[in-house]
Order: C-alpha cells, then sequence, then structure tokens
C-alpha cells in the first residue's frame, strides 16, 4: 500500500512537470524525446511505459506530449 501511494505521488507531480513543459517550454519535450531516442530502445521503451502510467493522472497531457514528439506510445 505504501509503494502504491508513493508511486501515485510520483506520477502526479511528473504530470504536473510536464503539464507546465507542455505549456510553457514545448521544445524542450522534444529535445528530451529526441535526446531518449539517441541513447536507445532500452530508453524510449521505458519513457513510453512512463508516459502510459501517466495517462491515468493526465491524459490531457500525455496526448499533448505524444502529438510534440510524434511518438505514440504503443497499445
Amino acid at each position: 500500500a505504501a509503494f502504491a501511494t508513493k508511486r501515485d505521488k510520483d506520477l502526479t507531480q511528473a504530470a504536473q512537470v510536464l503539464e507546465v513543459l507542455v505549456e510553457d517550454r514545448p521544445g524542450d519535450i522534444d529535445l528530451a524525446w529526441e535526446a531518449l531516442v539517441e541513447r536507445g530502445s532500452g530508453w524510449t521503451k521505458r519513457a513510453t511505459v512512463g508516459l502510459k502510467a501517466l495517462e491515468r493522472f493526465a491524459p490531457e497531457v500525455v496526448h499533448a506530449v505524444e502529438v510534440m514528439t510524434a511518438h505514440p506510445r504503443n497499445g
């Protein structure tokens, strides 16, 4: 139960940070995604899994990130 509570808190905070970036610094999201792609498929896979987890808390933010990066998550 404690792990789930911490996970949910962390996901909520991540969603808040991404929301600010989407609104105020959208270019930074694209740059970050490009850096992930350069690091390899493992990084992009983990980022995609993270976006899927965030979707429960902030689906509109996840959608905006997917549109900005033109790399929608699979599934």
